[in-house]
């Protein structure tokens, strides 16, 4: 997992001298968590990353496949029952469809196709990184006054307090289920 905002991006947030350190570790430790918190809520994987994903082909004439995760960046390997599909007999379509050519079908057979690509945003897109901050904006100004209800370091968590999560939820809820 990796963070959605910088620390700089939040020390210009709520205020802090760039230059000043003394709280750069709670506030990576707030970063963190919070980063977490967005992604366990929303079940997003926002960064870019490297996916492999095994298909179940129940008819004979399948040609496409859908990715999970999107959007794709660039894809190393398709393989169908084994053995690698040329990339010049697919396409890889704009909503994540892996789309064969030239009458091509995919073998039917359970876990026959296997896509290994590499997917996600190589930058934070801007509505999460607003949330986000705004996010730890609220932590950090109600910390003593039950808006961050536990902060733990070792196996880093950020809990946030009932009200200040419900203030948040509506805004959680329109990025659930949503394909990056």
């Amino acid at each position: 997992m990796s963070t959605l905002v910088s620390l700089d991006e939040v020390k210009q947030r709520i205020g802090i001298d760039l230059d000043n350190t003394e709280f750069d570790g709670s506030l990576r430790s707030i970063i963190s968590g919070t980063s977490a918190l967005f992604e366990d809520a929303t079940g997003c994987i926002v960064t870019a990353a490297t996916y492999t994903e095994k298909f179940d082909i129940y008819t004979e004439y399948t040609d496409r496949v859908i990715l999970k995760h999107n959007p794709v960046i660039s894809v190393a390997a398709v393989t169908d029952y084994g053995s690698l599909v040329d990339s010049d007999n697919y396409a890889v379509k704009e909503e994540g469809a892996i789309v064969l050519c030239c009458g091509y079908y995919f073998t039917d057979e359970i876990e026959a196709v296997e896509v290994t690509y590499y997917a996600g945003h190589t930058t934070v897109p801007w509505g999460i990184k607003d949330l986000v901050l705004r996010m730890i904006d609220a932590v950090i100004s109600r910390r003593g006054k039950e808006g961050l209800k536990s902060l733990k370091l070792g196996d880093l968590s950020v809990t946030l307090a009932p009200d200040l999560l419900a203030s948040f939820t509506r805004e959680l809820q329109l990025y659930q289920g949503r394909i990056f």
